[in-house]
């Protein structure tokens, strides 16, 4: 169990790192991209360089992998602005309960698992409707960014959503016993380029408090993977017993992270809309 805590402890920290950045006025995509180099990095240290590099260049997985990349810094970056604009409780809801996608994906389209049964569909109904919820403004607190803001924790669902049932259909079909480690270095590795690319175009520098925030939310997240990737294994891959619990503790710790140290004030929708999430997840990994 230490790992999955562990786990659930550095991806509330995610979200905090991003509360921080709002509030320091870090420039957060550039500390993003510069998170992704540093995930290479602590990646290719733990996999090693040799097993990185000898991969086939005619592999599947090696081309999912790059498109991925695109994926992840895009939701990562939508992940920061919904957590600066809405609340730390608005963005991990909507990054959580995007389990429902592949959950939904494997029985329909893999047909791996074909066991749902009614409360399971209420689970995913009421998934959707947290996540509005719990992003959902007071009126007299209108968000500042536009009136199409609102979509931000959407984006951040569906997109969560399309990575984990991307994983999920290669970890199936492609991602063998010497590929598995290298995979999320080569996603990492696409999205540092990618976010490079985009500041050259865009003839932007990144500064030192940037690059040191990068520094920072990389270690994090690559250990993150690596926390969740251990638990999974020590609890011997029961995904039934690991994912409830692994996503209502963040969304509970990222919620009482943001209100015990953020002074993030929640609505009573807000609030029910936590509710509802806990409930969701524990309807639909019944």
């Amino acid at each position: 169990m230490l790992y999955l805590v562990l786990a659930i402890v550095l991806n509330a920290l995610i979200f905090a790192l991003f509360k921080v950045f709002g509030l320091r006025h870090v420039n957060t995509f550039h500390a993003i991209v510069a998170n992704y180099f540093v995930c290479v990095i602590t990646g290719t240290l733990f996999t090693g360089l040799d097993e990185v590099l000898n991969q086939p260049v005619d592999a599947p997985w090696l081309y999912i992998a790059l498109g991925l990349g695109a994926v992840f810094i895009t939701i990562f970056y939508l992940m920061a602005l919904t957590a600066q604009k809405f609340s730390m409780a608005a963005a991990s809801i909507a990054s959580k309960m995007a389990f429902v996608v592949p959950v939904l994906f494997s029985i329909y389209i893999l047909q791996i698992d074909s066991r749902f049964v009614w409360f399971n569909y209420l689970g995913v109904v009421l998934a959707l409707l947290a996540t509005y919820m719990s992003s959902a403004r007071d009126p007299a607190r209108p968000v500042a960014g536009g009136k199409w803001l609102w979509l931000l924790p959407f984006f951040v669902f569906l997109g969560n959503g399309l990575i984990d049932t991307t994983i999920n259909y290669t970890n199936l079909h492609y991602i063998d016993a010497a590929s598995v480690r290298a995979f999320p270095v080569y996603i990492f590795l696409s999205a540092a380029v990618i976010g490079g690319i985009v500041l050259l175009v865009k003839g932007e520098r990144m500064v030192g408090k940037s690059m040191v925030a990068g520094i920072f939310l990389g270690i994090v997240n690559y250990f993150t993977v690596f926390a969740f990737l251990k638990a999974l294994a020590e609890l011997d891959n029961n995904g039934a017993f690991v994912f409830p619990i692994f996503n209502t503790g963040i969304v509970v710790l990222s919620t009482l992270t943001g209100l015990a140290v953020f002074h993030e004030k929640l609505s009573l929708m807000n609030k029910f809309g936590i509710g509802l999430a806990v409930i969701a997840i524990a309807l639909v990994m019944w």
